[in-house]
């Protein structure tokens, strides 16, 4: 662990434990005399003033005239991309119940979901993290028009060993498209055990991003994953979806999918399960082949896999994998 992470983790520490503190009262403290103790709450506060004391003054450079010091917590910078959403800041935190869970956690699952038939006008930033003991998970949702990108909702879980959301709604980071938001946000909720914050400073957010583009062989065409990498929990059996787009030699996105076909697959059934988004409702319309239910059955790990084909000729054009990770 690096210094910087120490420094950040006890200042957080610091900060939760001073937003539970309760002053003590001093009724019916007896008087200190020769035979008398101070009262501990009063023994406590004396240490912690020496020690602030002690910590301030190891801060002060050699020298004279006076010095003003000020301690600042370590910023917690976070960069996450994936196919379609950018986010970078300078600081991060969610609090709840007391305690700060951070972005930073290296082993975290981050993915976009781009919806069904939404024609780039809806898409996700998902990230799910363990810290503190506890499961934390950040949720935007985008909405797009021809002219500005935006959010809808955020969610952060509350905290709790079986997590259950925290959601503010409104209007956030309306930006034209193509351009970023800069800025930052500060979200806060108190209703009883769903009370919590989201802080992000030095926010920069893009939404709705285009592949970077390229140059290979004309007629040449590949799939991207937008998850390369999923985790669901088996018990119970929690559900996802799995998506790619089909980019063309440029690697633009292919606006017309209907020359194509894709055979989804799985290595391990009784680990997954996967079936189309409509398949098991009636009456909706044909179902977008470039995406997949999926169901965890039980705990384990299997590949998902994706072939695009061209449907005139029936010759394969790309293949790709996804690895599922059930818990």
């Amino acid at each position: 662990m690096t210094t910087h992470h120490r420094l950040r983790e006890a200042s957080d520490a610091v900060r939760d434990r001073a937003a539970q503190f309760e002053p003590p009262t001093f009724e019916n403290v007896a008087p200190v005399g020769r035979a008398g103790r101070p009262p501990a709450g009063i023994v406590v506060a004396v240490v912690v003033v020496l020690a602030m004391g002690f910590l301030a003054a190891s801060r002060l450079p050699s020298g004279g005239g006076e010095t003003t010091v000020t301690v600042n917590a370590p910023a917690d910078p976070v960069t996450w991309t994936t196919p379609f959403v950018s986010l970078a800041a300078d600081d991060f935190a969610i609090r709840v119940k007391g305690v700060t869970f951070r972005g930073d956690a290296a082993d975290a699952d981050l993915h976009s979901d781009p919806g069904v038939g939404s024609d780039g006008t809806y898409t996700t930033l998902e990230r799910s993290w363990r810290q503190n003991g506890v499961e934390m998970r950040l949720n935007i949702y985008f909405h797009a028009d021809a002219k500005q990108w935006w959010a809808s909702e955020i969610r952060i879980y509350n905290g709790e060993p079986r997590g259950n959301w925290i959601m503010f709604t409104g209007d956030y980071f309306r930006t034209t498209i193509g351009q970023p938001f800069v800025g930052d946000l500060d979200l806060r909720q108190d209703v009883g055990r769903d009370s919590g914050s989201l802080e992000i400073h030095g926010l920069r957010l893009q939404a709705f991003r285009q592949p970077t583009p390229c140059s290979r062989p004309s007629g040449t065409f590949r799939i991207e994953m937008l998850n390369p990498t999923i985790k669901l929990n088996a018990s119970p059996n929690e559900g996802a979806s799995a998506a790619v787009r089909i980019l063309d030699n440029t690697c633009a996105v292919v606006a017309d999918e209907s020359p194509f076909a894709m055979t989804w697959s799985v290595d391990d059934p009784t680990l997954l399960a996967a079936f189309a988004p409509c398949q098991q409702t009636t009456g909706q319309p044909p179902c977008a082949f470039t995406s997949i239910q999926l169901k965890g059955l039980k705990a384990g790990e299997t590949t998902l896999r994706a072939t695009l084909t061209r449907r005139s000729d029936q010759s394969i054009l790309d293949r790709a994998t996804i690895r599922v990770s059930l818990r």
